[in-house]
């Protein structure tokens, strides 16, 4: 998939959340269409191409079969990757709704790594 060359740029909606997750649509180019599964989601690098932008934890979580060119998408919000709990009684601190990377026990937004310490 590439990048659309009708010059039209996706349009967004205003976000809105039901508690839980943080939603939005957005509108491609009706030209699109054709390029966009319509039996699964797209992956983020899919969307991507089609020249949407967001931020991290979006997701194409389901499909709108009577207008293909209005992608839906969802991500936790935003306090659930921000309230670290406590995950043993070694004090490291973990985020139970990130998704695991490697056995990790820091969410991924409080890690700082020193380069000059470690050579």
């Amino acid at each position: 998939m590439t990048m659309s060359t009708s010059g039209a740029l996706p349009r967004y909606s205003e976000k809105y959340s039901d508690g839980r997750y943080e939603y939005r649509h957005v509108v491609v180019s009706k030209d699109l269409i054709r390029t966009i599964p319509s039996n699964r989601c797209m992956d983020e690098h899919e969307w991507r191409a089609l020249g949407i932008r967001q931020g991290l934890h979006w997701e194409h979580y389901m499909i709108h079969k009577p207008e293909p060119h209005v992608l839906l998408f969802r991500r936790p919000l935003l306090s659930q990757y921000t309230q670290p709990i406590i995950a043993d009684s070694t004090m490291k601190m973990t985020d139970q709704h990130a998704p695991p990377v490697l056995g990790l026990k820091v969410p991924l937004r409080q890690l700082s790594v020193n380069i000059s310490s470690t050579f």
